[in-house]
């Protein structure tokens, strides 16, 4: 059940975005590590997979295009890079539009506490996203922390500065904002930057300001 709503949500394959070599990604299941690793399923590994550990591998484009659905009510799109080809003199020879991959069936009242839980990361006083904080607009969104290597590297050094750069965690962050209407979502990846919150949110929230800078919502805008 897990692995399948991920996989409707978009993740353990492409999102079909305009560019070559993109990665699917993996979503392990008890099919996938009896084929891939000839054992069987441990229960455990559901938890830790629940909470994208384990065997998990996903992309910043499929990350913004969950949080995205999260957001919308549960309809994946196809992310595009192009808006639109213009020639020289302005004409518009080609433009491009939302593919709508799949409506995901959810519970609207699960969507909602998803959501609010999202808000709560960032809004909240003990809240690991504060850090993307927007003074007039409520952002909503997840911090994330990726391991490169297996623990007892890391473990064994006694403070984050003393592990060599390649071995470093990766710091994640996605989210979407306005809490209220949502119209855009954003996912944050810094390679071998550490914890989410401290690395990743900060990085989004500039994003999302800048974005609401020039698209201000109604009566709205980000103060300088």
């Amino acid at each position: 059940m897990l692995a399948d709503y991920a996989k409707r949500l978009g993740l353990g394959r492409p999102t079909g975005v305009n560019i070559a070599g993109e990665k699917s990604g993996l979503i392990p299941s008890t099919q996938w590590k009896l084929r891939a690793r000839k054992e069987a399923w441990l229960l455990g590994e559901t938890i830790s997979a629940s909470i994208g550990q384990g065997y998990n591998l996903v992309t910043p484009m499929q990350q913004v295009g969950l949080i995205s659905a999260i957001a919308n009510g549960g309809i994946l799109v196809q992310p595009s890079l192009v808006k639109k080809i213009e020639n020289q003199n302005g004409e518009v020879k080609e433009e491009f539009f939302p593919k709508f991959i799949n409506n995901v069936k959810i519970k609207p009242s699960t969507l909602e506490s998803i959501r609010v839980a999202l808000r709560d990361v960032v809004n909240s006083r003990r809240g690991t996203g504060r850090r993307s904080r927007l003074k007039d607009i409520i952002v909503s969104g997840k911090t994330g922390t990726s391991q490169v290597v297996k623990l007892e590297v890391t473990e064994s050094s006694e403070s984050e500065d003393k592990i060599p750069l390649r071995f470093r965690d990766h710091a994640w962050f996605v989210a979407f904002a306005p809490y209220e209407n949502p119209e855009v979502g954003v996912a944050v990846i810094i390679e071998h930057g550490g914890h989410g919150g401290a690395v990743a949110a900060p990085v989004a929230g500039k994003l999302l300001k800048e974005y609401f800078k020039y698209n201000p919502l109604k009566n709205r805008a980000i103060s300088e």
